[in-house]
């Protein structure tokens, strides 16, 4: 199911061509788990007025969007792991508390 612009809770801007079948689906999946959205939920690019993270990639018109190193060094680096939790636990009160 591909979200709508209604229906969809968060954006992620990564500049996968298929992101949750890629090099970098697991780390995916789990920076969603995370953050405890339905990955049904999750447009893959810019929708509406959901939250968005952009991933090393300019998030289009989202003023508010979340910036986080690019996918490649988060794979490789446990200290861009670790400085992109506390942006993620914002996000996550952010969501819960319905955008």
């Amino acid at each position: 199911m591909v979200p709508t612009a209604a229906t969809t809770k968060l954006a992620i801007v990564c500049g996968e061509p298929d992101p949750l079948s890629g090099r970098y689906a697991a780390l995916l999946r789990h920076v969603v788990r995370a953050l405890a959205v339905d990955a049904s939920l999750v447009a893959w690019s810019p929708s509406g007025d959901a939250p968005v993270l952009a991933f090393g990639a300019a998030p289009g018109d989202a003023a508010d969007a979340v910036l986080a190193p690019p996918l490649a060094t988060l794979r490789a680096s446990g200290a861009a792991r670790r400085s992109l939790w506390p942006q993620l636990r914002r996000l996550r009160r952010r969501l819960r508390e319905g955008g």
